[in-house]
């Protein structure tokens, strides 16, 4: 993987469904070993949906790119912009998820990770994701933030939304870095509440600031484990996931 700029300004314009489908259609694979920096980002984001939807028996994964998380193939339906990544078992639907039809059931549990809503809008996809869950369901929703220490230098630093260049796969993508706060604020109108929250990649994107090797960088992950647990620095992570609930409609 190259080790270019992972990410910089980028022009304020939205990112659109056609410009994300054609970057993913020339992916052989969508989380290969040879790309550290997201496998371990694929691996984080595995462990947490696995333990936390484990037992779910109708789980909606939004942009899925055919991933099922460990979890029972039959219980997912997946709604992906591309068949290519389609899994050989389960549910697929091609689709947008900025634009969820109401899919005329309740799901237990609905998933949106792999950095989904930093090529979307946000807001239509939590709105949409809250409309096929039922009342009491999980929604587990992971996205890249916009206080990351990459982004120091960059005046996409802390705001509510912004469009910024990233690398992957030694490509190079546009996406959109989401403060955690406008996240938590969309998530909580559209009638969820947080549960829990999790955060990863605190000390590598600092590594990478300063270093600019990817590679490199990555190998501090380890660092996490600590650095989690330090409310003022946690606050500068690259990802976090929030696993939410839905409150019934009496509450």
């Amino acid at each position: 993987m190259q080790d270019n700029k992972r990410l910089s300004d980028g022009p304020e314009d939205r990112v659109s469904a056609e410009e994300i489908k054609a970057f993913y259609n020339d992916l052989s694979t969508i989380y290969p070993r040879e790309d550290p920096w997201h496998y371990a980002s694929h691996r984080e984001i595995s462990d947490f949906v696995l333990k936390h939807a484990a037992g779910s028996s109708k789980v909606l994964n939004l942009g899925s790119g055919g991933s099922t998380y460990g979890l029972k193939p039959e219980s997912i339906t997946h709604i992906d912009l591309l068949p290519k990544h389609a899994p050989k078992e389960g549910r697929f639907i091609i689709g947008d998820v900025q634009n969820l039809p109401d899919l005329s059931e309740h799901f237990d549990f609905c998933v949106c990770v792999g950095s989904v809503l930093n090529h979307c809008d946000a807001s239509a996809v939590i709105t949409g994701a809250a409309r096929n869950l039922e009342d009491g369901g999980r929604f587990c929703l992971e996205f890249e933030t916009s206080r990351s220490a990459e982004l120091l230098k960059t005046n996409a630093f802390g705001r509510s939304a912004s469009v910024v260049n990233t690398f992957y796969q030694g490509k190079t993508i546009r996406l959109w870095a989401y403060s955690e706060e406008y996240i938590e604020s969309l998530v909580k109108a559209a009638g969820f509440r947080i549960i829990k929250t999790h955060r990863f990649f605190i000390f590598p994107p600092v590594v990478y600031l300063f270093t600019k090797q990817v590679n490199l960088a990555v190998r501090f992950k380890f660092a996490d484990f600590l650095l989690r647990r330090i409310p003022w620095v946690r606050r500068f992570c690259g990802n976090i996931i929030f696993l939410c609930e839905k409150r019934t409609s009496k509450t």
